[in-house]
């Protein structure tokens, strides 16, 4: 019987001598993690028919099997104390931190840090990499390592200077090191499935996962998603696991927390344990305001730039982008309407008022009606940008008066005819045309006459100027002047072949665009008569300025948003003579463009003049539209060419001051009838008014007045006059609809305020932290917050240039 057991367990030695199991099936097994006789008998037989793709009563029987190949059953205590007794430590290098974990991070088991950004928790997993290469009597398992990088975060730069510090060969620290960049959550598991090899062949001790989470969440998002996500998370650490204890290996692994969601009021570091923060995503196209004024999409961004955030004051605050992800799995987007559009994965948070505090909400929480942060303002002191450089190809010819002595230098010289064709590139006809009969020839070929008889060519040249090479001035900066041509050249302006062309019903406006090109450029444009069409066109032909404005078109919006205010201005007030009229009913200017993201960035810009507008979709085209009060604004500081428009801009602004405008604030007029309650204030302290349900800016301060008076004080009332004086305002959601996505997602982190503007929102951005608890300078405070075999605990530890110390 023996004998026939033995020879049943030879017959099973590999997955593919399993019943139902060949080697395509075996393949596909080990691909989807079923390495082993035990991961097959834990497996369900729908679970495994799916991965080896075979039917479910052969998955059965693979099953069987595989139970009938391992010893499934229980060990007494001593067993496991006595295969504890195995266990090695690796050192931290601090001592209250090595005693806070018992001795070191050990082996068999994981061991997981999580916290805030730049709390020391990756700097923790570089030390461990170094020290496990010492011997055992200096706190290491002289051993190598195995780091999967899931978030850019490995720095060897960094782990070459603890290296030296530790007394080690930093190559040689280095070499020991096996680090694989893990793409997404697939490519992640995969790594660890297929570490066996690698473990055994180098002498791996410790393997680091930097960061567990990040890819599982950005990979499986929204409540449909987070069952498989739990499952697919579940089986990773299970791996893990298995991996610790079969090579007595130690596992480090960094996870993400969440924030408090009153981060702009309240301490953010709280920690929740189980949940991590997933990377949030916003669509390719986002516009993000960076700390100089330039506007880019958030694809286009680079690390290091600085970005525009709001501080706990609610003020603008440059800070400096330090990583960018990218992400290609999520399934459905969120588009998000209040004043502008976005397009987000239903994770991003945004920032909603919620009573009198601003909380964090994700997209897919955002409902009609709901009051978004918004940018109000945002002031830049921008420089005048340069214009690409257009080389301009001018002519001479040489003067009837030097030729006889240009010829007798060219004698006295020894040159040939040949000679000097050759060093011209011309041929002798030619040259006898340029030297005998005056025809007019490149300033370049000029010059290298005058260097073969060593002359100046201004002796001998003069300059040519025919109707293909006219004198024209090309400017080299982005002035007033030609920003406006180009703002009515994005609107109502095309380049041809060989001439830039505007085209508008009214002959006036033209007439004022002719005269700005010809300060430009020095030449006259033409205006003429659109056929079958009540309209004009003005044509400029000239090569070399259509050259100049097709280059600088490439990223005309890039230049404009990092110029000067005046500059600004300009370009807007170009792109609203050509795109804008002024309704004759009410304060209302109107833009329309098929290109949505043009208007996007007309939003923001106009924002640098506290002009607050609104996109709107139509038909064929979509819409900014400017109402109420911010057309006096417009009016007073950016204005119109054509004279009709101008004069109905002068109308509404002298209606605007007549008239008594109150501009909402979306405080609920019965919250703050309850809020005077409390302090036994009158009702008619404010307007009492049934029909509208929020006060207005004038009620706000007549409150903020009766408290102060009174001598009161609370936590709502700071919060009206916080949001008063700060630098966003409230925007009312129109419409959100969830639509499916269809390409890659974009985010970055930014440290400190944890938050940017994208679209004009204010959205939380995607911080990979780390959760020990940073302190002064650079102590850092780690906290057990839960094992199996320990107290809970502090220590407190330094992280320094020579890497982790007491």
């Amino acid at each position: 019987m023996m004998a026939a057991e033995e020879k049943k367990k030879k017959y099973y030695r590999e997955l593919e001598d399993l019943p139902g199991i060949g080697e395509a099936s075996s393949e596909k097994l080990r691909k989807a993690g079923y390495s082993d006789f035990k991961t097959i008998a834990s497996s369900t037989p729908h679970e495994l028919a799916e991965a080896a793709d075979i039917g479910v009563e052969a998955a059965k029987k693979a099953i069987a099997a595989s139970k009938e190949m391992i010893e499934i059953g229980f060990e007494t205590a001593d067993q496991v104390y006595e295969r504890r007794k195995s266990i090695g430590k690796i050192t931290t290098g601090s001592k209250s931190l090595d005693e806070l974990l018992g001795g070191g991070v050990e082996t068999q088991s994981i061991t997981e840090a999580y916290g805030k950004f730049s709390s020391g928790k990756s700097q923790l997993g570089f030390q461990l990499a170094i020290n496990v290469q010492k011997p055992v009597e200096q706190g290491g398992l002289g051993g190598k390592v195995l780091f999967c990088d899931t978030e850019a975060t490995f720095r060897p730069e960094r782990v070459a200077q603890m290296a030296e510090a530790a007394g080690l060969n930093k190559d040689e620290a280095l070499k020991s090191i096996f680090v694989a960049r893990a793409d997404d959550s697939d490519h992640q598991t995969l790594l660890i499935e297929k570490a066996g090899e690698t473990i055994e062949k180098n002498n791996i001790r410790l393997v680091i996962v930097d960061s567990l989470t990040s890819h599982f969440r950005a990979d499986y998002m929204g409540r449909g998603a987070l069952g498989e996500r739990q499952q697919k998370l579940n089986k990773h650490v299970h791996d893990l696991q298995k991996l610790a204890e079969k090579y007595n290996l130690a596992v480090y692994i960094t996870n993400q927390v969440m924030d408090n969601p009153g981060i702009l009021f309240g301490d953010p570091t709280q920690p929740i344990g189980g949940h991590v923060l997933a990377h949030m995503c916003l669509t390719p196209d986002s516009l993000v305001q960076l700390g100089d004024g330039t506007i880019k999409s958030i694809r286009e961004l680079s690390v290091h730039e600085k970005v525009l955030s709001i501080n706990k004051d609610l003020k603008n605050e440059c800070s400096s982008i330090r990583t960018k992800v990218i992400k290609d799995k999520v399934k459905h987007i969120y588009e998000i309407e209040a004043e502008s559009k976005i397009s987000t994965s239903g994770l991003h948070r945004f920032f909603m008022l919620d009573g009198f505090e601003i909380k964090e909400v994700r997209a897919q929480k955002i409902r009609k009606g709901d009051w978004l942060v918004h940018s109000s303002s945002a002031e830049f002191d921008g420089t005048i940008q340069d214009l690409p450089e257009i080389e301009i190809e001018e002519l001479s010819m040489i003067k009837p008066e030097a030729r006889c002595h240009l010829m007798q230098r060219f004698m006295d010289a020894g040159l040939t005819r040949n000679q000097i064709c050759s060093r011209l590139n011309i041929n002798p006809r030619h040259l006898r045309r340029i030297i005998n009969q005056g025809y007019p020839t490149t300033n370049h070929n000029i010059a290298n006459l005058g260097s073969m008889i060593c002359e100046e060519t201004e002796e001998f040249s003069e300059p040519v100027y025919t109707h293909k090479n006219r004198k024209i001035v090309v400017p080299a900066k982005l002035n007033t002047s030609f920003s406006q041509i180009f703002g009515y050249l994005i609107g109502d302006g095309n380049l041809d072949k060989n001439a830039v062309r505007f085209t508008d019903a009214r002959y006036e406006v033209l007439e004022v665009y002719k005269e700005l090109l010809k300060g430009e450029f020095g030449l006259d444009g033409a205006i003429v008569k659109v056929n079958k069409k009540n309209a004009y066109r003005l044509v400029l032909n000239s090569r070399k300025i259509r050259e100049l404005f097709e280059k600088t078109k490439k990223n005309i919006f890039e230049l404009i948003s990092r110029s000067p205010k005046e500059q600004i201005a300009a370009f807007i007030k170009g792109f609203v003579d050509a795109e804008g009229y002024v309704s004759k009913k009410r304060s209302r200017i109107q833009i329309v463009q098929k290109d949505q993201q043009v208007l996007k960035y007309i939003h923001l810009l106009l924002l640098r003049f506290g002009i607050h507008s609104a996109i709107r979709a139509r038909t064929n085209a979509h819409h900014i539209i400017i109402d109420g009060k911010e057309v006096v604004k417009y009016a007073n500081q950016i204005g119109l060419t054509a004279t009709d428009k101008k004069v109905l801009l002068e109308k509404w602004v002298e209606h605007y001051e007549k008239a008594n405008i109150k501009e909402t604030i979306p405080f609920e007029r019965k919250a703050v009838r309850d809020l005077l309650l409390r302090f036994n204030l009158p009702l008619t302290t404010i307007n009492p008014r049934q029909d509208c349900k929020y006060i207005n800016i004038k009620d706000a301060k007549t409150l903020i007045g009766a408290f102060e008076a009174n001598g009161l004080k609370s936590k709502e009332l700071d919060f009206i006059k916080l949001l008063l004086n700060s630098d966003v305002r409230l925007v009312r959601v129109k419409r959100i609809r969830k639509i499916i996505n269809r390409g890659m997602l974009y985010d970055i982190e930014v440290p400190g305020n944890e938050n940017f503007f994208a679209n004009g929102f204010l959205v939380h951005n995607s911080t990979a932290r780390l959760y020990f608890r940073k302190s002064k300078e650079e102590k850092r405070i780690a906290r057990l917050v839960d094992s199996p075999n320990l107290p809970e605990g502090e220590a407190v530890f330094k992280v320094t240039a020579n890497g982790i110390i007491d």
